[in-house]
């Protein structure tokens, strides 16, 4: 029986760390056309200081980065680009100032409130903790 409930437990850890490194946020198509997003960055009325964005650029390449501000015909943003053999905690060191020129830009997704993966999350979340509480109350039951 024990067996069965970690297996149980560990599945449902699993599960619900996945659902929470999705995370509440959704990457959307900025839906302008591919003429009208280089002025649309430039004038400020598609993206907003905070912003996380995928730019897809004219050679193919994607780059995700935090907006902060057009400057000169560039979005200028940063990156977090910690390198795998770094294992220190502090990775606040590693945030790159990265400068795109808007003229390379095909397409912008915007990361965007998903209430659907919000839910899924705080649902997931209370089922997991409930499913707790029901092995710990059966293991009580059963004398273990």
């Amino acid at each position: 029986m024990r067996s069965t409930q970690g297996n149980i437990v560990r599945l449902l850890s699993i599960i619900l760390v996945m659902v929470q490194m999705a995370g509440c946020q959704s990457m959307r198509t900025i839906e302008d056309s591919p003429e009208s997003v280089p002025s649309g960055i430039e004038n400020g009325a598609l993206l907003e200081e905070g912003d996380w964005v995928r730019l897809y650029l004219t050679s193919g390449e994607s780059i995700y980065l935090q907006f902060e501000r057009v400057r000169n015909g560039q979005i200028i943003g940063h990156q977090h680009a910690k390198p795998e053999s770094d294992t220190t905690e502090d990775a606040s060191t590693y945030w790159t100032e990265v400068k795109v020129p808007i003229s390379e830009i095909e397409r912008v997704e915007r990361g965007e409130f998903s209430a659907g993966k919000t839910a899924a999350a705080v649902g997931m979340s209370a089922l997991w903790v409930l499913i707790l509480f029901a092995i710990a109350f059966a293991s009580l039951m059963s004398g273990g």
